[in-house]
């Protein structure tokens, strides 16, 4: 029996589910060979084509996706069961390996090989193991919203952040921008009182003020 648990590549899950698919396919297909079947048991065929159908879909699911743990382990369970429903079948095929198509008829095929109680049991152990992996599959896909959300929660709250950084950053450009629009301003103002002081002087110590001024 193969094992998955803390398998990190998807491979393995895809080449047992797809094992699982064929082996529940040619049960189906044989099911399907036997005429007569009782009408209660009809439903079993339709069972094990929507299993085979459940099985491809999480080998493809696997190709693209990393599989939960969760899911891992119905297929690990589902492997079991699969196991069963063969050695529950198997002596049915070794009856039709005597018995042509055409006499191959439920009465003739169970009388002496299956008991009621073994129907029940090949019945209920497919529904089982449709449920389990239903469940499993909804699970795994609740957790991957889970996992989308919260992935979606991280990048909205880092752009938060650095949407609030920009705004800090930009409020620090404009405090720096009025800062120098003030000292020009004062410069200015500086200039045109020197100016005017200086026009009081002499010519010789107006030059002095203004090179000074311009020194500073």
């Amino acid at each position: 029996m193969e094992v998955l648990s803390g398998v990190s590549s998807g491979f393995a899950v895809v080449s047992l589910a797809l094992q699982l698919a064929e082996k529940v396919t040619k049960i189906h297909d044989f099911w399907r060979s036997v005429r007569d079947a009782p009408d209660e048991l009809g439903s079993i065929a339709a069972e094990l084509e929507f299993l085979k159908r459940v099985y491809i879909g999480i080998a493809h699911n696997a190709q693209r996706e990393t599989i939960d743990p969760i899911l891992t382990k119905a297929l690990e369970d589902g492997q079991q069961e699969v196991t069963r429903f063969e050695a529950l079948v198997s002596p049915l095929r070794k009856r039709c390996e005597t018995e042509s198509k055409i006499k191959r008829k439920w009465a003739s095929l169970v009388a002496g090989v299956w008991r009621k109680e073994e129907v029940a049991e090949f019945r209920d152990s497919i529904s089982r193991t449709k449920s389990t992996l239903l469940m499993a599959l909804q699970a795994s896909a609740q957790h991957r919203s889970v996992s989308d959300s919260a992935n979606q929660t991280r990048v909205l709250a880092t752009l938060a952040e650095n949407s609030a950084s920009l705004e800090v950053g930009q409020k620090d450009i404009e405090v720096a921008v009025g800062d120098l629009k003030i000292k020009e301003q004062l410069a200015g103002m500086q200039s045109m009182l020197v100016a005017h002081m200086a026009s009081r002087f002499p010519e010789a110590v107006r030059a002095q003020l203004v090179e000074n001024m311009n020194n500073e």
